[in-house]
C-alpha cells in the first residue's frame, strides 16, 4: 500500500488523516493508550501492526507527567481481516501491563476528520495564584457562549522561598464567524475580577 502525504502533516495536530491516503478501499483502525511511560511502547505496537501486514499511516505521541500517551492510525488492505483482527485482539490482551492501557477499533476516514474549526483563533492566556475551580469556571464559560477549546495546556508551579502555589494555563479556542466577542471578553474580565487573576485573549 502507498499513502501520499502532505508535506506540512508533521506540524500539524488537528490533520484530517483522509489527506494522507490515497484511497479509500483499505480499512483502518485507531489504536489509543495511555499509562506509564517505558521503553519500547511504540515499538511494540509498530511491530504487531507491521508482522499483520498493516501500514502505520499516522502517530503521535507524547509524554507528560511520567505518563506516555500515543494514538496510532494503521491501515490494512480490505481483503487483509485476519490481520486487522489479530492486532486488534493483541492490544486488548493486556499486552502492555496492568499501567498502561489501551484501546483498539476499526473506523472510518470519516471518523479521522477534525471537527468544523471555521473561525478565528483565539488563546486565552491565564495566571495567578492557584485555587480550586478555575479550569471548570473557565471551561464553562466557553460551553455557555458556544466556543470550541482546540488545546489547553495547565500547571500549578511553586514560587521561590514562599513555595505559593502558582497556576498559570493557555486556552486556544476557535470563535466562529458572527460572534460578538465583546460578550465573551466581558464575561472573561469579570471571571479575573471575581478570583483575582490576569487573563489576556489574543487573536491570532
Amino acid at each position: 500500500m502507498s499513502t501520499q502525504m502532505n508535506g506540512n502533516w508533521q506540524n500539524n495536530p488537528n490533520l484530517d488523516v483522509s489527506q494522507l491516503v490515497g484511497h479509500d478501499e483499505n480499512r483502518f483502525i485507531k489504536i489509543s493508550g495511555i499509562g506509564q511511560d517505558r521503553l519500547g511502547i511504540v515499538y511494540k505496537m509498530a511491530k504487531v501492526i507491521r508482522k499483520n501486514n498493516g501500514s502505520i499511516i499516522l502517530q503521535r505521541s507524547m509524554q507528560v507527567a511520567g505518563e506516555f500517551a500515543v494514538t496510532i492510525i494503521a491501515s490494512f488492505d480490505k481483503d487483509n481481516l485476519s490481520g486487522l483482527q489479530n492486532v486488534l485482539t493483541f492490544f486488548e490482551s493486556g499486552t502492555f501491563g496492568e499501567n498502561f492501557i489501551v484501546l483498539g477499533r476499526e473506523i472510518t476516514l470519516s471518523n479521522t476528520a477534525p471537527q468544523d474549526q471555521r473561525g478565528t483563533k483565539y488563546v486565552v492566556n491565564i495566571a495567578g495564584l492557584d485555587q480550586r475551580g478555575i479550569v471548570e469556571s473557565m471551561t464553562l464559560i466557553l460551553i455557555q457562549n458556544g466556543l470550541n477549546l482546540i488545546s489547553m495546556y495547565s500547571e500549578v508551579s511553586f514560587q521561590p522561598f514562599t513555595g505559593t502555589p502558582t497556576f498559570s494555563s493557555i486556552f486556544e479556542i476557535i470563535v466562529p464567524e458572527g460572534y460578538d466577542m465583546e460578550i465573551f471578553s466581558a464575561e472573561i474580565d469579570q471571571f479575573a475580577k471575581d478570583i483575582d487573576l490576569r487573563i489576556t485573549i489574543e487573536r491570532q
